[in-house]
């Protein structure tokens, strides 16, 4: 295990940084055995993407999740051609659910008005990486954990965590004179208006191990998302802008004529980057698609 400074009692910066993960292969090993019923249970709808997201990581493709195309484009474009789509995210079709005829369907704690109904078709178990109490990285970390339990799959999670570990190592690798410098993470809604991703988003503990200093350091809401306009983003002149999911063509086309876009100085000092296909209320995939993102603009920026 990391040994603490003997003069200041602290583990190292690194091991501080990475510890939901350096953690996570212990939290496996202690919970091994007494799972073979449950390992049994391959056949598994997905109600949230992040949770579909963490079963593929763990080798499972979920039989069914709902809108399948929009997951394709803002998550998986490889999604298997099988998935059935099970309706929206917030109505689900429960017929659809149960022609797919799942050992067992996982949800977020927000589909709890739907528990009832879903019971009657597979048993549920409610996952969340969004709680509002431990970081959503240290959560997704958690998640991945509980569901290589639920799913029998602990050796492929624990390949994925030590993978994890490796691409989060390199991204604080790279960072060189960058540390410190400020950095708005955003998702561009339409052409006046953005969601500013806080201190308290799944994306935080990247931003840290790279060094980077939040611009926007505040918690958002639940999701750790602040809504604002462009205008809110003026309080760090030199800071880089990444943008985070896609921007539908209509707004992109709309930004190009904007002159409030035009005048501001991220776009003109050419520190504007994007990351066209991220979820940005995703699990640990999620995460660390953004970190190997990070670590290729930081090395664009650095030359």
């Amino acid at each position: 295990m990391p040994q603490a400074d003997p003069v200041t009692g602290k583990l190292p910066r690194r091991t501080v940084l990475l510890a939901g993960l350096l953690t996570a292969p212990f939290l496996l090993a202690g919970r091994r055995g007494g799972n073979a019923a449950v390992a049994k249970q391959q056949s598994v709808v997905a109600l949230d993407w992040g949770l579909a997201e963490t079963l593929t990581a763990l080798g499972v493709t979920p039989v069914a999740l709902p809108e399948v195309n929009n997951y394709r484009q803002l998550v998986d474009p490889h999604l298997s051609s099988a998935v059935l789509d099970v309706g929206l995210r917030i109505e689900p079709n429960f017929e659809a659910i149960e022609r797919s005829n799942p050992d067992l369907i996982v949800v977020n704690p927000g589909y709890v008005n739907f528990a009832e109904r879903l019971e009657r078709v597979a048993p549920i178990k409610s996952f969340a990486v969004f709680d509002g109490n431990s970081t959503p990285f240290d959560n997704a970390s958690r998640v991945l954990n509980e569901l290589a339990v639920t799913t029998g799959r602990e050796a492929q999670a624990q390949i994925y965590l030590e993978e994890s570990i490796t691409l989060l190592e390199g991204l604080a690798g790279v960072s060189g004179n960058l540390q410190g410098k400020p950095i708005y993470l955003i998702t561009i809604v339409d052409e006046r208006h953005i969601m500013v991703h806080g201190s308290n988003s799944l994306f935080q503990h990247s931003l840290d191990v790279a060094g980077l200093r939040n611009a926007w350091n505040r918690p958002g809401n639940l999701w750790g998302y602040s809504n604002i306009g462009f205008d809110g983003l003026v309080g760090e002149q030199e800071a880089l802008v990444i943008n985070l999911g896609p921007i539908p063509d209509r707004v992109r086309e709309g930004l190009a004529a904007s002159r409030l876009w035009n005048s501001l100085s991220f776009v003109t000092g050419g520190r504007f980057h994007s990351i066209a296909s991220l979820w940005t209320f995703g699990g640990l995939p999620s995460a660390m698609r953004f970190t190997t993102a990070l670590t290729e603009i930081i090395r664009g920026v650095n030359g």
